[in-house]
């Protein structure tokens, strides 16, 4: 059986999958490849703590999350970025229905970003201070120790799960109270697409690399 959250999100895509029918596709398919090292080393070198780390998954999933964001449709998942052992690190949530109850995962940023499974990567920089970095950063791990389980009815009004966009935008509001965030208002509910997110005032710049 199919939740309604599930549904609830289809319907939304379904909807705004209605403006970009007449659009035309190039028909080609994705082909994984390598990312240059150059490249990537570019991509890193700018990275700080509590950024909020990108990525467009390659999927059909992945696919009708980006048809969420109302304006910036290069992104489908979101998560904050952390350094641990000289390592980069993600918090993020995800979820499917075979797995409804999978926590806040703590990943490396490499796996994240894998070129196998995402067709562009990236980062939004916060301009935020030292002190917001850290309580952000501190705010986020206490959700991932809490294990907080995926949302399937991406309700914004339980904190007791979260969906992807909803973890990053709560742990940002709860640290950071003149954020507002304004989520998406879409047949009577609302929801965070990344696009609410990097589009924020609090970001200065979107940084990415598209997957050839």
């Amino acid at each position: 059986m199919i939740r309604k959250g599930v549904c609830f999100c289809l319907l939304i895509c379904l909807t705004l999958l209605l403006h970009s029918c007449g659009q035309k596709s190039n028909g080609r398919a994705h082909k994984p490849n390598y990312i240059p090292a150059d490249s990537l080393s570019a991509l890193l070198s700018g990275l700080e703590e509590g950024d909020i780390v990108l990525r467009a998954g390659n999927d059909v999933t992945s696919n009708m999350l980006r048809q969420l964001n109302l304006k910036d449709k290069r992104f489908s998942h979101c998560g904050i970025v952390f350094s641990e052992s000289g390592a980069w690190w993600v918090y993020h949530s995800i979820g499917s229905e075979s797995a409804p109850d999978q926590a806040i995962k703590k990943e490396p940023l490499m796996h994240y970003w894998n070129p196998e499974d995402n067709l562009a990567i990236g980062y939004a920089h916060l301009h935020i201070s030292r002190q917001e970095r850290a309580k952000l950063l501190h705010t986020t791990d206490s959700l991932y120790r809490l294990q907080i389980p995926f949302d399937m009815q991406f309700d914004l009004k339980s904190d007791d799960r979260m969906y992807c966009t909803e973890m990053v935008a709560k742990s940002i509001q709860w640290s950071i109270p003149e954020a507002h965030l304004q989520p998406t208002d879409t047949l009577g509910r609302q929801y965070w697409a990344v696009d609410n997110i990097i589009r924020s005032t609090l970001v200065s710049a979107v940084h990415y690399l598209q997957v050839k």
